[in-house]
């Protein structure tokens, strides 16, 4: 539950909700709708789940199968999208090769931005002579600019790091 708080925290108040009061009243069947571009669909959460109400003995099983509908069967199609590209990068055989830090690093690259690269490729060709001030206050800028921050300039110029 903890995962999907940010994400959905009126859900997951509800949930708590129905783990520590009884729900025997509620009549909620082991459904929930899922909203599909703005169509509500009805999503069994298991099978006959439209004529299996929620109980004091099931609550635990209805919440959990709710957690696993939201983290896993909504997203799926996403994560085989995600896995087909990162597995194109990085063949699933060789995965288990590299340690979580060499993976980050195939991935993203090296952490550590190097300022005389960044000063070194900036392109300022575009911009008439009398701004050259501005060039060199900005390359001053970056030299004096932390780990950090730099790492925030270049997400928010490129949107990634």
């Amino acid at each position: 539950m903890n995962d999907l708080e940010d994400i959905e925290p009126e859900l997951i108040s509800a949930w708590r909700w129905i783990l520590a009061n009884d729900v025997d009243d509620l009549e909620q069947p082991f459904i929930y709708e899922l909203d599909v571009f703005g169509t509500k669909i009805v999503q069994e959460l298991i099978d006959n789940g439209s004529n299996v109400i929620v109980n004091e003995e099931n609550k635990d099983s209805f919440v959990q199968e709710m957690i696993a509908a939201k983290s896993f069967k909504e997203v799926k199609e996403q994560i085989e999208n995600f896995k087909k590209g990162f597995f194109a990068v990085l063949p699933q055989d060789l995965l288990p090769i590299f340690s979580s830090g060499e993976v980050e690093l195939l991935i993203s690259g090296q952490s550590e931005v190097d300022v005389k690269d960044l000063i070194r490729y900036l392109n300022t060709q575009d911009l008439v002579s009398d701004r050259s001030q501005l060039v060199q206050w900005f390359k001053e800028i970056l030299e004096a600019m932390d780990q950090s921050m730099l790492a925030n300039l270049l997400f928010f110029i490129t949107g990634n790091l």
